[in-house]
């Protein structure tokens, strides 16, 4: 069971190591550097967004997806 203080994902698997800094973005820049395509996080999430709009997702929802509020930044 988790701890109330746990972290949901973590390096452990139990709560109690949190992922350091980093780590994913490091894991995602090599996948993306071996299949030879040139992205980033930040690049992927704009994508998402954008893909949900173009695909009729209402402003509101595709906004809120990547961590945007309202739609006024999206």
């Amino acid at each position: 069971m988790l701890n109330a203080d746990g972290c949901v994902s973590s390096r452990d698997g139990f709560g109690e190591l949190p992922w350091i800094p980093g780590t994913v973005g490091h894991w995602f820049r090599d996948v993306a550097a071996a299949a030879g395509v040139a992205a980033t996080m930040r690049s992927m999430r704009h994508y998402n967004a954008t893909q949900m709009l173009t695909r009729g997702i209402d402003l509101r929802t595709a906004a809120a997806r990547p961590g945007h509020g309202g739609g006024g930044v999206t």
